[in-house]
């Protein structure tokens, strides 16, 4: 159900409407589907900042499991891979690790 309402506009912005409203029935549809995005819009702003809240609060948790989940697969992968190496990786590998690690000869 459409109701009937009347609005003051700029006189560039009704210009600026009826240039673009070509697609459109008439003035009043392009409006009404200008208005409909730009709430669409907003509420999505809203749900991103209540999701951002949320993920926020809940930063230190979800760290926490990562970090968990990233132990848990190096533990079980670094095995394997170092079992893949060549000798000649594996010296390469020390040697990177001592020199990032600061670790003396």
């Amino acid at each position: 159900m459409k109701v009937k309402t009347s609005i003051t506009l700029s006189e560039d912005l009704v210009k600026a409407i009826d240039e673009r409203a070509k697609q459109h029935k008439n003035r009043s549809d392009f409006i009404e589907a200008a208005v409909r995005a730009f709430i669409g819009q907003m509420i999505r702003e809203e749900q991103n900042a209540r999701d951002l809240e949320i993920i926020n609060r809940r930063a230190d948790h979800l760290n926490k499991e990562a970090a968990d989940v990233l132990s848990y697969q190096a533990t079980c992968a670094l095995p394997y891979l170092l079992g893949t190496l060549s000798p000649q990786k594996l010296q390469e590998l020390n040697n990177a690790l001592r020199i990032a690690l600061d670790i003396p000869d």
